[in-house]
């Protein structure tokens, strides 16, 4: 596959597209034969008011390839997932069916006669209301939501309504950072008080 101008003139310093991003450049340079492809793709989740003072939205999973020329991009935009509701979508239904395409897309490809074409996932973006769905986690506004560590944050009044801060702390240490360990550790209770909820009923 051809690469476009500005990728394959790419002088090592100018970044002009996402092509030129050094990511970029592992995930596509020297990982294929000859009859084989690789894609990229931007993956965004959002949510959308389907009307005014409605408490109904829309949540799209929309995927972009990044081969396609900058300027045709959004005239090619892909419809992974589509969620309608008055809440945000649950992860199964939601994702995890497109996630475990995007899985097998990446590592098996799909067959055109003798070319294998690959897709992978290269840039996930979100706001901070639908990054919970893929992390499966509590919102920046619930105790506990810094994703970078364990402050639990205080709630304080906002006009008639309140809000939750998250205060810089005024001793030492501050709070500890996460850490993929005790992520994994959090899960696997999680997991646990599942299975018993389930069984018990």
């Amino acid at each position: 596959m051809k690469l476009r101008k500005e990728t394959t003139g790419y002088d090592g310093t100018t970044l002009g597209d996402v092509q030129s991003g050094k990511c970029y450049r592992e995930k596509v340079h020297g990982d294929c034969s000859e009859n084989q492809v690789i894609f990229t793709a931007q993956i965004n989740v959002d949510g959308a008011q389907s009307f005014k003072k409605s408490k109904f939205g829309f949540w799209p999973f929309m995927c972009v390839i990044n081969e396609i020329p900058y300027g045709a991009r959004r005239a090619h935009m892909i419809l992974m997932a589509l969620w309608f509701g008055n809440k945000k979508p649950p992860r199964v239904p939601f994702l995890d069916t497109s996630i475990a395409e995007l899985k097998h897309l990446g590592s098996s490809g799909m067959k055109f006669g003798e070319l294998t074409v690959f897709l992978r996932p290269l840039v996930l973006t979100t706001d901070s209301m639908a990054q919970t769905v893929f992390l499966d986690g509590t919102i920046c506004r619930g105790e506990f939501g810094c994703d970078f560590c364990l402050h639990a944050g205080e709630t304080t009044k906002i006009g008639r309504g309140s809000a939750r801060v998250y205060p810089e702390s005024t001793t030492n240490p501050t709070f500890p950072l996460r850490t993929i360990e005790q992520n994994e550790k959090d899960l696997m209770v999680i997991t646990v008080q599942i299975i018993y909820a389930v069984a018990k009923n």
